[in-house]
């Protein structure tokens, strides 16, 4: 499979154009993708709800095994809806004394009942807390499993950036049995605070791992996560989606999860 490499693309038309070295933000200065050096990489993050699982399908999963007695039509509802509020928090930075340490799970906690509400669904206590739980149980991508393991057996360490609670991801990640995450990078406070695409998210890396910018990759599913992290300073690579028509644009436009391993070449 042909690995697509671009360094910040243009939208309207084809043309291939280096990144610029003198575009800033909150004091990091954005790295030229024509610098990206993967022998020097030390640190590959992971975005959990779009570039690793596949949210949609897990969660209808979920929600169906949790509610059997609804509809497929209320369940596909159910998770559109929630799914969509949760878009709905991108970028926004949290006031701790309103969400407390965990703004994620603020964010499933008061963004359900109206939902449940809506589509005129009653739940027990514990059916509702077992879809907050249900986040944390999710379906990987086909060929996400293979690639994780070859970039781990590479000796690169890997981490989480997502806007879910470290308890979340930690859940999540569960899955992957060969797999040792070095990092859990979240939302939750005092690290954060924030969802994607706020450069908060992304200061975090340096800052807690101590690995320079130049050192770091973040796999992105997301258009404006692909976005966010070039804009806060570091490398990244977007899976299976447009760029954000917005420079700096990822250095790497990946079809799907696999094409990650020819960026490294192993």
């Amino acid at each position: 499979m042909m690995l697509k490499f671009i360094v910040l693309v243009t939208i309207f038309c084809s043309t291939l154009l280096l990144a610029s070295s003198h575009s800033f933000r909150n004091g990091n200065e954005t790295l030229d993708c024509g610098t990206f050096d993967p022998k020097r990489i030390k640190l590959i993050t992971f975005d959990v709800f779009a570039a690793l699982m596949d949210l949609d399908s897990s969660l209808k999963r979920n929600i169906a095994e949790i509610l059997p007695t609804i509809s497929s039509t209320q369940v596909a509802a159910l998770s559109q809806q929630w799914e969509s509020a949760y878009g709905g928090y991108a970028g926004t930075i949290f006031d701790e004394s309103i969400t407390g340490s965990q703004p994620f799970q603020w964010m499933l906690r008061t963004t359900l009942p109206p939902i449940l509400t809506n589509l005129r669904i009653t739940v027990t206590d514990e059916q509702f807390e077992a879809l907050i739980s249900a986040w944390g149980k999710l379906i990987p991508w086909s060929g996400t499993t293979d690639t994780l393991t070859k970039v781990y057996n590479a000796n690169y360490h890997i981490g989480t950036l997502s806007n879910g609670d470290q308890n979340t991801l930690k859940n999540a990640m569960t899955i992957f049995t060969e797999i040792q995450f070095s990092y859990y990078f979240s939302s939750d406070f005092p690290n954060a605070g924030t969802f994607k695409p706020d450069p908060a998210m992304y200061n975090q890396l340096p800052r807690l791992s101590g690995y320079k910018d130049e050192e770091i990759l973040h796999v992105a599913g997301a258009s404006s996560d692909g976005w966010g992290a070039r804009n806060a300073g570091l490398y990244s690579a977007l899976v299976g989606s447009p760029p954000y028509p917005k420079k700096p644009f990822p250095c790497f436009l990946l079809k799907d999860i696999t094409e990650l391993i020819d960026v490294l070449g192993i």
